[in-house]
């Protein structure tokens, strides 16, 4: 794959000694879209939201499995919804040394299967105090994997991942993750990615969506939400070093994201 973004492997804390991260989560926000070469699965165990996939949007609903792909673009959209699922992420070079390339295989992007279900729910709910945890996350992945290579490998999203579109999009996405503190135009997204802004933005709305430049303000709005929780920077040098050059403007595009001025988000957190 000719880009990627590599922070991902850092972000799900994916190591050698630990290939398959896990937990349980209640979301009523948009995740930030991304992608990376592990393989994810979500399993819904209620209420209900739509999931980016590849060059789809899911409608995932209670006692559905959504697969994404190594490569593939994704985001779990809740904004205007609730849900509670599981996500796991399996190292693909984990995978691989069991005999299993998800680099290389598609599979069904969404299913029932009571099986596969109580496997995850299994790795989910695991003590990990239990002495046999390691070994019970083990056998459970390896049972999982084996069900999607005998019962859900497809060919159908091959084409999608190859596509030089969803390349243009990864592109922008990387971009965007990497400049978002500084000033960014659509002229720069356009010189970096050698394609016109207006061919830029048809690909990326088609694909994700939503506009580059929102996407580009929910990266900022994120990045600003982590140090207004973890940091006492003042709102102003919160607001730079997101890449908003005016504080007022900062304001408005967060509340109007979060629902709550910075100042009235860091006290909420607070307390």
């Amino acid at each position: 794959m000719s880009t990627r973004y590599e922070d991902l492997q850092a972000l799900h804390h994916i190591t050698p000694t630990n290939p398959v991260v896990f937990d349980r989560r209640i979301y009523n926000v948009d995740d930030t879209i991304h992608w990376h070469e592990n393989i994810e699965i979500l399993y819904f165990f209620g209420g209900e939201c739509e999931v980016l996939n590849g060059d789809e949007i899911l409608h995932a609903k209670k006692g559905d499995i959504i697969v994404l792909n190594s490569g593939c673009v994704h985001s779990v959209m809740c904004k205007n919804s609730k849900a509670e699922f599981a996500c796991i992420i399996i190292d693909h070079l984990f995978c691989e040394s069991l005999g299993f390339s998800v680099s290389d295989a598609q599979f069904t992007k969404c299913f029932q299967d009571a099986e596969m279900a109580a496997l995850i729910e299994k790795i989910v709910n695991e003590p990990k105090d239990n002495e046999l945890f390691s070994q019970t996350i083990s056998v459970s992945t390896l049972s999982i994997l084996l069900l999607l290579f005998k019962n859900y490998k497809t060919e159908e999203a091959k084409e999608y991942l190859n596509s030089g579109k969803t390349e243009l999009v990864k592109t922008i996405i990387k971009y965007i993750k990497r400049h978002y503190a500084e000033r960014i135009m659509m002229d720069d997204i356009e010189k970096h990615c050698g394609y016109s802004k207006y061919y830029l933005s048809r690909v990326f709305k088609e694909t994700c969506q939503k506009t580059i430049m929102g996407y580009l303000n929910e990266v900022r709005i994120n990045k600003a939400k982590e140090l207004l929780e973890k940091t006492d920077l003042d709102i102003k040098t919160v607001a730079e070093r997101c890449g908003f050059e005016c504080q007022s403007y900062f304001g408005k595009v967060f509340k109007k994201s979060e629902g709550y001025s910075p100042l009235n988000f860091r006290n909420f957190k607070e307390n």
